[in-house]
């Protein structure tokens, strides 16, 4: 690397240019066709829907932790969390495991090593949206770790919903057991979307087994609920769990209504805070399950009092270091019987969770998760049928929806679907698939046209923004447009007669000079038979069924998918993008280099050499860019068809392999005559002049 970059006035001053893409497009063209859309968080997320009617109850939104569903859950990754540990996204702090999920306390120096806790800078900053730091602020994502102000000592997690799911108003239950541990701290609420500083407290409790203030006992028996209006104002409510041994699985919820907020453990009649909603707290919100460790919080659920045991206090600059310096006081609580890892009594567990909604409740599906590898948004619909006709037009189509909001994002996908299906018109329809990414639309469908398109009409709840199409066939199956079959009867009649007459000179000669000789005479109606089946034998044209039997010569080749593959840059994909110029010696050369395509060529040149049909015979020698146009297809660029009923009149565009019979122009006959071999024509020309030279001399 340092002799390449000392080495840059050799080479820098050619650096002028820039790689640009212009466009890209990708089809969905198999029915096993899959596809998923990722980024960054969507602010104008899907809405599935909005109301419900009267007295329904709906459950929106449930997990049961068949295994850590990033379609739901984001870690969050920060170093910003108001105790002495930092949140990450890792196995070994949030897991699933017999169907619940475990956020789990892990030593620091486990992940960093003993150097880096208090050297070095330490840089959560990440470069996608799993590895990314959710929280900046106070060296949320960054830190310099020093002896005094050592990195957080403990690794933890917290998991949210802001990115995947988010409601309001409605009945939120989980079932968790309580971990155990000195100064672990856990932690389920409801957190505004608008980044208000209120929130809903599902449970607040402490992991110390003997914990008191002046007043009460704090230890993990102590849960506490209630509403938050500010970081330093809450009204919580407490209550002792029944158990004493240890912490057993129970139900935290809360009802949220637009009136009131109703917090309760196990049973909705076990109340233990009840009071209204205040402002701040009338809008969307998304869950937070989260463990911590420690802090210098004075809020009545989050605070540690001042004990002998206490391994900090909260007036020192550098809590979190001394907090680990006195490590002794509280890793006996933690550890395992062998005294060498965190053991698992420490972790939060969540068995499951459940929203449900009623008739003053809203909800939003976001259209972007945590992990880059799901999407709500990835919806392939299978299709019914799997076989795709050869002639079959592949069509795609993106629209915007105009209709009801309150209609549920499924039932709109199957009306989009149904509508894509009867726009094209035809047969044997298969949908690859429908999508819906905010109010946009997009379906693909391979069907048979019975008809050109021309124009698509609107649907009462779907205006069309963009159609495209691309026909699929053989370029030598192709039909001949009006104007180019009339012309071609011209040149037939023409050449005929001029032929004709030159017939008659030759045959009238030709029996003149034998009837001067002593041969036995030949009946003039026996010549004409003769030369009459001569000629049809010479000349029998080929029919479409052996021109397909040649075709499928090539594709039964086990080679033949291998030669496509490697032509397809330029032939398919350049024509499908662009429209595509026909091919060129580029193209040409890329064929004869593949070995695949070389003995595709040779196979079907000897079994061109066994046909009986002269037109097929007439292929025998034809070159490779020939014989890449017959059987892959000549792609052309063709106008764009009309569409009355869209602003742009471009927007739908067609990408043609094989022309189709609207958009053969006189300019491209060379093409056609191409494809269908000039030889052909002159065999069909032979043959009718020599018939009509016989007939007229013959009788």
């Amino acid at each position: 690397c340092l002799a390449f970059y000392q080495a840059k006035d050799s080479w820098l001053s050619t650096w002028s240019g820039s790689f640009e893409i212009d466009d890209i497009k990708v089809w969905a063209t198999s029915p096993k066709s899959q596809w998923a859309y990722h980024g960054s968080f969507d602010v104008e997320p899907m809405v599935e829907s909005t109301s419900l009617a009267a007295n329904a109850r709906e459950l929106i939104f449930s997990d049961y932790f068949d295994t850590l569903n990033m379609r739901k859950w984001k870690p969050e990754i920060t170093m910003n969390t108001g105790g002495f540990h930092m949140n990450v996204n890792h196995r070994q702090t949030s897991y699933v495991k017999n169907a619940t999920l475990f956020l789990h306390p892990a030593l620091s120096r486990d992940f960093l090593g003993d150097w880096m806790l208090t050297q070095g800078w330490l840089d959560m900053w990440g470069t996608d949206i799993p590895s990314k730091c959710t929280f900046m602020s106070n060296n949320g994502c960054g830190h310099l770790n020093t002896p005094k102000d050592m990195a957080k000592p403990i690794h933890s997690a917290s998991l949210r919903t802001a990115e995947t799911f988010s409601f309001r108003y409605g009945t939120l239950e989980i079932a968790a057991t309580l971990p155990t541990g000195n100064w672990l701290l856990s932690s389920i609420k409801l957190v505004p979307m608008g980044g208000s500083d209120s929130w809903i407290i599902l449970l607040s409790a402490r992991g110390n087994d003997q914990l008191e203030d002046d007043k009460d006992n704090l230890n993990w028996r102590r849960v506490y609920s209630g509403v938050c209006v500010d970081t330093t104002k809450c009204n919580v409510k407490s209550q002792l769990l029944p158990e004493t041994d240890a912490p057993a699985k129970h139900l935290f919820g809360v009802n949220w209504t637009p009136d009131e907020i109703i917090t309760y453990i196990d049973d909705p009649s076990n109340i233990v805070s009840r009071q209204p909603t205040p402002p701040s707290l009338q809008q969307d919100a998304y869950l937070v399950v989260s463990l911590g460790v420690g802090g210098t919080s004075q809020l009545q659920h989050e605070y540690f009092p001042n004990t002998p045991s206490k391994p900090w206090t909260n007036s020192e600059p550098y809590p979190h270091t001394t907090f680990y310096s006195n490590r002794e006081k509280w890793w006996s609580t933690w550890a395992t019987p062998d005294n060498n890892k965190v053991d698992k009594h420490t972790a939060l567990k969540i068995h499951s969770v459940e929203v449900t909604a009623f008739s003053s409740s809203g909800w939003r599906y976001h259209r972007l998760v945590g992990d880059a590898d799901q999407t709500l948004a990835t919806l392939q619909t299978a299709s019914e049928k799997s076989e795709i006709p050869l002639n079959a037009m592949v069509s795609s189509m993106i629209a915007t929806y105009t209709g009801p909001t309150e209609i549920p994002r499924l039932q709109i996908l199957d009306t989009f679907k149904a509508y894509v299906t009867t726009a094209f018109a035809g047969e044997h329809h298969v949908l690859f698939g429908a999508t819906m990414v905010d109010s946009k639309l997009m379906a693909t469908v391979a069907y048979t046209p019975s008809d050109s398109l021309n124009s698509i009409e609107d649907h009462a709840h779907f205006q069309v923004d963009k159609v495209q199409t691309l026909t699929l066939g053989t370029a030598s199956m192709m039909q001949e447009s009006r104007h180019l079959l009339l012309l071609r009867m011209i040149v037939y009649v023409a050449s005929g007669v001029m032929l004709a007459l030159l017939s008659l000179v030759l045959v009238r000669w030709g029996l003149n000079r034998l009837s001067r000789r002593n041969y036995v005479p030949i009946p003039d109606q026996i010549i004409f038979f003769a030369i009459l089946i001569a000629t049809a034998v010479v000349a029998v044209p080929c029919t479409s069924t052996q021109k397909q039997q040649m075709l499928n010569v090539i594709t039964a080749d086990p080679q033949w998918s291998t030669c496509k593959a490697a032509t397809t840059p330029y032939d398919f994909y350049t024509s499908l993008t662009q429209g595509g110029p026909p091919p060129t010696t580029t193209q040409n050369d890329l064929f004869n280099s593949t070995p695949a395509c070389t003995s595709v060529y040779d196979h079907f040149q000897d079994s061109l050499k066994q046909a009986n049909c002269d037109q097929i015979q007439n292929l025998i020698g034809i070159p490779y860019t020939q014989f890449i146009s017959l059987t892959m297809g000549t792609p052309s660029t063709t106008a764009p068809v009309a569409h009355s009923n869209v602003a742009n009149p471009n927007t739908i565009i067609t990408f043609a392999p094989n022309p189709s019979p609207s958009s053969i122009s006189p300019n491209e006959k060379d093409q056609i005559t191409l494809v269908k071999s000039s030889a052909a024509i002159m065999n069909y020309q032979v043959f009718a002049t020599v018939a009509l030279a016989t007939i007229i001399f013959g009788f």
